[in-house]
């Protein structure tokens, strides 16, 4: 009997609409990252499992629970020369994007180059988790970095990135923005020694994840999802009151441009996220009718430190990503179809071997036009064609038959009113942009 196989749990076939959500977001991710200047770039999606424990932190919930190790599948092979001083590391399938992208900067000497740099990508990471709706072990983000500048204005354009990609996307209106700060480093000991004092008193009744948070980072508490924990976080002292005048300041900088921009904002005083690496701005995108704030469409902030622990200088930047999965979701839910859907379909239909031969070129010269063309394979009827052509919601077919053939011409029939036509294929384009638009 034939083995059925089937996809790995927590992944996603993309085909059909899906497919055409995927690659909308996508396409419309580069083209507002281009109009703002920011650079491609594409880094491999494993890498030394390092610039994670180093970088997102070795008490995050990332490195402890979920990361994917990549192995050679006999590790019984001999290794000789560069790959024997590799195989003295530890890879893993990339959880997230930045601490890569910040590999990639120092390696390829962007630190000597003039900043601020921006830099965009996107791409698959991989979490081990337990699906369920809105999380898989492969999913996609989109990812953006702003490096070498430390100024509010620079928080407030990443912000304003996400709005664009969520307008274009018709889903503006049912964002809402959380915002916190986690003030500088100078700041953190304060924080941290403040938090400390305060869950210790309840370390008894917390749940055994926080207990553990405890002696690493005070802050991840705040990040707390489970059910005993939430009364204790909701009396914690609130972290703007023990950072300094300065961060303050940045933080209300940041939402004075945001007031300017129109941008209406939620201030969440637990916001931390899950990341050690941030510093100051801390913000998320979710839906209003994500109350309990347990599925972000995206996220981000500021992070001073990183690129200092992973080699380089101390440099002020901060990134965003966002997740595909979680906005194709968003889009379905809505009925808000991809724009490739309700594009123009012609329907080349031969029918003959010299007909064949002639709607290969006209298929060609049409799609280079910009339609979205289809032809009929296989040995069918006329009628079997116009059957399928209805069935793609095609609203032309071009048809050839022997005589249009030799006479370098077709049939252009309107499926909409059943009209039709003789025209010159010469004069084909102007004759097709009389009844569709591209």
């Amino acid at each position: 009997m034939a083995k059925n196989y089937q996809r790995p749990r927590g992944t996603i076939d993309y085909l059909g609409k899906r497919a055409l959500y995927f690659s909308w977001i996508t396409a419309t991710f580069e083209k507002i990252a281009s109009r703002l200047n920011f650079d491609l770039i594409n880094p491999p999606i494993f890498e030394n499992s390092e610039i994670y424990i180093r970088g997102t932190g070795s008490s995050s919930d990332i490195v402890k629970k979920e990361l994917y190790e990549v192995k050679r599948l006999n590790s019984n092979i001999e290794y000789d020369g560069e790959d024997k001083k590799e195989y003295k590391n530890t890879f893993v399938l990339r959880p997230e994007f930045t601490p890569g992208i910040i590999r990639a900067y120092l390696e390829n000497g962007l630190q000597s180059k003039e900043h601020p740099i921006k830099l965009a990508s996107w791409g698959p990471v991989f979490r081990y988790d337990r699906p369920q709706k809105g999380r898989f072990r492969q999913l996609n983000q989109l990812n953006l970095e702003l490096i070498g500048d430390k100024s509010a204005y620079s928080d407030a354009l990443i912000i304003l990135t996400a709005f664009q990609l969520f307008s274009i996307l018709n889903i503006k209106k049912d964002i809402v923005l959380d915002l916190n700060t986690l003030g500088s480093r100078e700041s953190r000991g304060k924080v941290k020694t403040t938090l400390l004092q305060y869950f210790e008193n309840y370390k008894s009744i917390m749940c055994s994840d926080c207990k553990e948070r405890l002696k690493t980072n005070p802050l991840r508490v705040l990040d707390c999802k489970a059910k005993e924990c939430q009364e204790i976080i909701d009396g914690a002292p609130q972290i703007i009151d023990m950072v300094s005048d300065e961060d303050r300041s940045h933080f209300q900088e940041l939402l004075e441009y945001l007031d300017e921009m129109g941008v209406n904002y939620d201030l969440n005083p637990r916001l931390v996220r899950g990341l050690d690496y941030y510093t100051r701005t801390v913000f998320e995108f979710r839906l209003k009718n994500d109350e309990r704030r347990q599925n972000s469409l995206a996220g981000g902030g500021h992070y001073d430190e990183l690129i200092r622990q992973l080699g380089g200088r101390s440099t002020p930047s901060i990134g965003m990503a966002i997740g595909v999965e979680r906005l194709i979701d968003a889009l379905a839910e809505r009925d808000i179809d991809p724009p490739i859907l309700s594009r123009a379909k012609i329907v080349v239909i031969q029918i003959s071997d010299k007909a064949k031969k002639v709607s290969f070129n006209l298929i060609n010269s049409l799609s280079k036009k910009g339609y979205q063309v289809s032809v009929s394979l296989g040995k069918h009827s006329l009628s079997e064609q116009l059957k399928r052509a209805d069935k793609c919601n095609a609203q032309i077919a071009l048809i050839i038959g022997q005589k249009e053939a030799f006479e370098e011409s077709v049939i252009l029939r309107d499926l909409s009113d059943r009209s039709q036509e003789t025209v010159k294929i010469s004069k084909l384009d102007k004759a097709i942009k009389k009844r569709i638009k591209k």
